[in-house]
């Protein structure tokens, strides 16, 4: 017999059913959520962003620098950008952490 895995990853859907929901019973906003309903990409992860202490932005702010670290300059920039939308000490921080200029990345 396949494994979970295995299923999810070579036979996606099943009759026409994403194999997934064989699996796991959602139901609701859960269920399924037009992400483009709206056009606000920047609130939320502002408001999560917020939500977080000095210890757990400094961890962010590394790890977005070790994911975007090997990225071109131009893609660097624009995720600095977006995070700024967000919240500016969210985008300060994830552009000090690769020792991009905060004035480079506006």
């Amino acid at each position: 017999l396949p494994s979970v895995w295995q299923l999810l990853i070579f036979c996606p859907k099943v009759m026409g059913i994403p194999v997934w929901r064989i699996f796991i019973s959602i139901e609701g906003v859960a269920d399924h959520w037009n992400h483009r309903e709206d056009d606000d990409y920047y609130t939320q992860p502002g408001l999560l962003f917020n939500l977080m202490n000095d210890g757990q932005k400094k961890v962010l702010f590394m790890n977005t620098a070790c994911s975007i670290g090997d990225a071109p300059k131009d893609i660097q920039l624009r995720h600095i950008g977006n995070c700024m939308k967000a919240d500016p000490e969210y985008g300060k921080g994830v552009a000090d952490a690769p020792g991009i200029s905060y004035d480079e990345s506006s």
